[in-house]
């Protein structure tokens, strides 16, 4: 029997072989943005809001109605002594309950609104952690899909390798294969074998970034094929809620600046120290069993010298922080939206790249279909050929494997600035499996 004809048995019995089923259970990237969303940075972000939450709640409460006892005892000596006000010794309890007005209500006030600016900066680092974990999370996945879909790949042409070793052997003994053939052939085995090894290790490296960052952990699993975008169903805008939806920055900067709106409302009052009071005291004489009580109310005002200027200086304090704000909010409102242009062009790149691969793979596996059928009865070169084109396909599948990863990662760095910006996504070139081509089973 020729080389040729026997190579040519060896290769379509190995693709006859039937993928193996795995039986680990299934992960889309969206199961795992998902997970992050529980991760430990979020949950710590989510423990610093209630935290702040119950600090508003605190200075809402400690203003208002205040309640005053206390309780004496001591010796009485009237301001004119006579038989009618006789000196004692006496027990005197007394209470009150007061009111504070306008000053020392505003310091109140503005506690409170320090509290709410300080609420939604805690808000707009939950944001912030949530992205920066839905990034780290979709990176390690898509690194674990693709060190997954190169090594399944991998694996398949290296059975394929094996078989034709057990030919080439015999027909490099028999003087039909010369050795700068052989070494080609070993050469190509190097190579494969290397690109399943480092597979190998890439998906146990990425699976372990993957359980750091969600904070748990995740035993091997299948990867699901991660959906891509039409760019036709990709838009950006510049929407003013979505900016301050979806940018920690804007929403930290908004805080602070109806902090100081509010700040600015209050007024030349909080330079007036004011309390409203109304109370009762008694007092008893134990040796002449004589009581007496009084009851007071009033308020009691202070008001500085200055309160003018002071007042004047405070209003222009706020408003050039105000005016600082405004200017930062439109130019983080310009960064975002640059953001979302360069995420959208990164998506467009991607998807070309993408389609320029899948030509590339269409174009190598019609190659090797062509080579394929001449190794029944060609020369004995072709064999040559013919696994240089093998090779040629495993690298270009490779990376359209690569440049689908690429393409999920724009997409969902695209998403995550803004979940508006892709109305649904699609797989690209779903009906082909990432494995090698079963045609022409000769």
């Amino acid at each position: 029997m020729k080389f040729n004809q026997v190579i040519a048995i060896f290769l379509a019995s190995s693709c006859l072989l039937p993928i193996a089923a795995h039986a680990a259970p299934s992960l889309s990237l969206q199961d795992v943005e998902r997970m992050a969303q529980k991760s430990l940075p979020v949950q710590a972000a989510l423990a610093n809001i209630k935290a702040a939450q119950e600090k508003i709640k605190e200075t809402e409460d400690k203003g208002g109605l205040t309640f005053h006892a206390g309780f004496s005892i001591g010796q009485h000596y009237p301001l004119v002594t006579s038989n009618i006000t006789p000196k004692y010794f006496g027990i005197n309890p007394q209470a009150s309950l007061s009111y504070p007005l306008l000053g020392a209500n505003t310091v109140q006030q503005e506690e409170t609104y320090e509290a709410k600016s300080a609420l939604s900066t805690n808000h707009a680092d939950l944001l912030q952690t949530r992205l920066q974990v839905i990034d780290l999370a979709d990176s390690a996945f898509l690194l674990y899909w693709q060190s997954r879909e190169t090594k399944l790949l991998a694996e398949k042409l290296v059975e394929q390798i094996k078989k034709w070793s057990i030919a080439a052997k015999v027909e490099r003994k028999s003087g039909s294969w010369s050795t700068a053939d052989w070494l080609y052939f070993e050469n190509v085995k190097s190579q494969v074998f290397g690109a399943m090894k480092q597979s190998e290790i890439q998906e146990i490296t990425s699976l372990s970034a993957l359980n750091s960052i969600l904070g748990q952990h995740i035993n091997p699993f299948t990867p699901k094929r991660p959906l891509i975008p039409r760019l036709d169903q990709c838009h950006i805008s510049r929407t003013a809620g979505a900016e301050v939806a979806n940018s920690p920055t804007i929403k930290t900067l908004i805080g602070q600046l109806d902090a100081i709106r509010a700040e600015q409302n209050l007024g030349p009052w909080r330079y007036i120290d004011a309390t409203a009071n109304v109370g009762a005291q008694s007092s008893y004489d134990p040796a002449g069993n004589r009581a007496g009580y009084s009851v007071t109310a009033g308020v009691q005002v202070n008001i500085p010298f200055d309160a003018v200027s002071a007042d004047n200086a405070h209003a222009s304090n706020l408003a050039a922080k105000a005016e600082s704000l405004q200017l930062q909010i439109l130019q983080a409102r310009a960064n975002f939206h640059q953001k979302l242009v360069a995420a959208m062009s990164d998506l467009q790149i991607a998807k070309n790249n993408l389609d320029v691969e899948e030509k590339q793979v269409a174009a190598t596996q019609a190659n090797w279909d062509r080579l394929h059928a001449m190794m029944l009865d060609g020369p004995n070169d072709v064999f040559r050929k013919a696994i240089t084109a093998r090779l040629t396909w495993f690298q270009a599948e490779t990376m359209r494997i690569s440049g689908i990863a690429s393409a999920a990662a724009a997409a969902a760095k695209l998403r995550n600035l803004d979940p508006s910006a892709c109305r649904g996504e699609l797989p690209t070139q779903a009906s082909r499996p990432t494995i090698l081509s079963t045609r022409n089973n000769r």
